[in-house]
């Protein structure tokens, strides 16, 4: 949702980022308890379930690794999603850049923003439904709330090929199920740099979810001497599809001493992303061809003038 500027190598590495790992992102419906066959039947199966949900819950942490040549950028963090049929929701995002908490009760909304420490509420009419309540009080709300199920609803788009490799369980996993581990190979989109890209799914063939994901995606983009390497890894704590989800997850209680704010000030909420917050490391030439790293200038005061 927000971002940071940096060297110019890191602004086409992260344009060239977010358009990578929105093509290592796809949607599914409802699957039978038939064992696939094939590693292109489960992900269809894996499919269907997700482009069918009428109720979730999700709960991933995002860890995300861009490389080029000796560059190099990670970022990471967690979400929480939920859906129920009667359009209760929750949205829940945690990261060194990104931190807010979004619910919808029914009947209020509510959205809190940790780095201000400041929330809004906003009563709704019964008659209202989910989507126009949701889109009322955030443009993003429902994109969010939708993340996996948007994620995991076309798994067979561009598809080459896909293999099962193995089935094996998951270290700390309190189900104790052997997953089917699946290797699928896509075609890049229209108008993507060449290159190729990779997605490891971890299936759970009782449900027909993901329990977690390793993507890989490499690029030859022009004007940077190095491919970039984009490798993103999403684990999953909680993933449940069509089941009934516990209520404090569309309760909201403030905090004692934050504030409720009509609306929130866009410029405090893009500047309170920074503060405290280091700097991503880059290199810069002066006019007369030195190079300075700004880790080599860690501990002192630096001053960036853009013009």
């Amino acid at each position: 949702m927000e971002g940071l500027p940096g060297s110019s190598t890191f602004p086409v590495m992260k344009a060239f980022g977010l358009s990578f790992v929105l093509l290592l992102a796809a949607l599914p419906v409802r699957g039978t308890d038939e064992v696939a066959r094939s590693g292109e039947d489960l992900l269809r199966r894996t499919e269907a379930t997700y482009s069918s949900l009428t109720s979730f819950h999700f709960a991933a942490e995002e860890v995300t690794e861009t490389l080029s040549g000796d560059a190099e950028r990670r970022t990471s963090a967690r979400y929480v999603t939920a859906l129920e049929t009667g359009g209760r929701s929750r949205v829940e995002i945690r990261g060194p850049s990104r931190n807010r908490l979004a619910v919808f009760d029914g009947e209020n909304s509510w959205v809190y923003l940790p780095s201000v420490n400041q929330y809004t509420r906003t009563r709704w009419d019964p008659k209202d439904n989910f989507r126009s309540k949701a889109r009322a009080f955030d443009d993003d709300f429902v994109k969010q709330v939708e993340r996996y199920p948007r994620r995991y609803e076309a798994l067979s788009r561009n598809l080459v090929g896909a293999t099962i490799l193995r089935r094996e369980s998951l270290d700390g996993d309190v189900r104790a199920r052997a997953y089917a581990v699946v290797e699928a190979s896509y075609k890049l989109p229209a108008g993507a740099p060449l290159g190729q890209s990779t997605r490891t799914f971890w299936i759970d063939q009782k449900s027909f979810l993901i329990v977690r994901e390793v993507s890989r995606a490499t690029a030859e983009p022009p004007g940077l001497e190095h491919p970039v390497e984009i490798v993103q890894i999403v684990s999953f704590a909680a993933a449940q599809a069509n089941e009934e989800s516990p209520d404090s997850l569309f309760v909201f209680v403030p905090p004692e001493d934050a504030e409720q704010v009509p609306t929130f000030d866009r410029q405090a909420r893009r500047s309170a992303r920074f503060l405290g917050q280091p700097a991503h490391d880059f290199s810069l030439q002066d006019l007369k061809g030195r190079t300075f790293r700004l880790r080599d200038l860690r501990g002192k005061i630096v001053l960036l003038d853009f013009w």
